[in-house]
């Protein structure tokens, strides 16, 4: 089954009212609302990308696929690769807050890199 898994990517914008988010995105109350609780059991293409372009990441980024007990599915079936992990997103916002200004220096200088090497 797909889901809607936006808690990573949100706590690594640093977005802590996700509601509030939802709605500056020009989401209805109702949408905003089933998207904050979780309760997304079909999503609009045109809301999937709005999602990507307010949040600046990918479908795969925020859809994620959960095995269902009721069939099995090759292990090498792409869909795996939509199936995450433990792995834990930080609040970047958050960790740099107790940083000295130097080393808060070489984030900007990294982030400023890895942005060059983007485009």
């Amino acid at each position: 089954m797909f889901i809607l898994n936006l808690q990573p990517i949100l706590e690594a914008r640093g977005i802590r009212r996700p509601f509030t988010f939802y709605r500056k995105c020009g989401f209805t109350y109702a949408i905003a609302s089933k998207i904050s609780r979780g309760d997304v059991k079909t999503l609009r293409l045109d809301h999937l990308e709005r999602l990507c372009m307010h949040l600046k990441c990918q479908p795969n980024d925020i859809i994620e696929w959960v095995p269902d007990e009721d069939y099995s599915i090759d292990q090498d079936h792409p869909v795996w690769e939509l199936k995450r992990g433990t792995e834990e997103y930080v609040d970047i916002g958050q960790l740099m807050q107790d940083l000295p200004i130097d080393k808060l220096k070489e984030i900007q200088d990294a982030i400023k890199q890895i942005a060059r090497k983007k485009n």
